[in-house]
């Protein structure tokens, strides 16, 4: 890339789950959204905001990842949501950090 022409990054954004709507049983949601923030996390999002589900579906504003300290904080954030899932819908969900963590060192 020549030194003239203007680098673009995207730092992040905003995206609708149009599935990840209020017609969903609540145990399902959120499983749904759990399943959601991994895939946005292994794409370098971490979620910055989940707006309230309507009928249309659920607006997530992300920000991009371009540390592992953040990637680290975006897993801690699912962690703390999982297990609350887990407490509230009586779910076991868990999240293997060792694979997370190589596929981090080597993506």
């Amino acid at each position: 890339m020549s030194e003239d022409k203007a680098k673009i990054e995207v730092v992040g954004g905003q995206m609708n789950y149009s599935k990840l709507n209020t017609k969903l049983e609540p145990q399902i949601y959120a499983i749904a959204k759990a399943h959601i923030w991994l895939d946005l996390i292994n794409q370098r999002m971490k979620p910055r905001k989940w707006n309230k589900a309507t009928t249309k579906g659920t607006k997530v504003t992300f920000d991009m990842i371009t540390t592992p300290e953040t990637l680290e904080m975006a897993f801690d954030e699912l962690e703390v949501y999982l297990k609350s899932v887990n407490r509230e819908h009586g779910t076991d969900i868990e999240l293997d950090r060792k694979r997370e963590a190589k596929e981090a060192t080597h993506g």
